[in-house]
Order: structure tokens, then C-alpha cells, then sequence
């Protein structure tokens, strides 16, 4: 990304550091939180444009939030059914 142009979406976009490209920007954030009840994932948190790196990104938010809805760190495991 170059630039976030969002209407009535006040977000501090800073220089992407682990961009091999010049000019590249992401948001600034803190542990993905971006602002209250806001989050970032792949490329918008900074982290490398390929489809796993971003796709991981999304979960490990998606785990901060179920922990922040249950007040305590949650940690999900696949079990098997019986």
C-alpha cells in the first residue's frame, strides 16, 4: 500500500519497515490494535503480502479477540472427536 484514504477513519499510517519497496506504508499499531475495536491483519499490520503470512496474521487477531471478549488469554487446540 502507498496511502489509506478511509472517510471518517482516523488512523496514524506510518512507513512499512519490512517493505522491499520504497513508498510502502502500513498503520500503526499495537499488537495488531489499531484503535478501539479496530485491528489490522497482513499487509495493513506491515507484515509480507503472500496469502500465508497474511492469512496467519488474521487468526492470531482473531485469537485476540476471542481473548479480549473472555477477559483471559485464550488458547484453542484442534481435538479430536470421538
Amino acid at each position: 500500500f502507498h496511502a489509506f484514504n478511509i472517510k471518517g477513519l482516523e488512523l496514524e499510517v506510518v512507513e512499512n519497515p519490512k517493505s522491499p519497496k520504497p513508498g510502502r506504508v502500513m498503520v500503526k499499531h499495537d499488537n495488531f490494535k489499531a484503535g478501539e475495536n479496530l485491528f489490522v491483519i497482513g499487509t495493513l499490520a506491515g507484515l509480507s503480502s503472500h496469502f500465508t503470512s497474511c492469512a496467519g496474521s488474521g487468526v492470531e487477531v482473531a485469537i485476540e479477540i476471542l481473548s479480549i471478549f473472555a477477559g483471559k488469554r485464550i488458547v484453542i487446540h484442534d481435538v479430536p472427536v470421538d
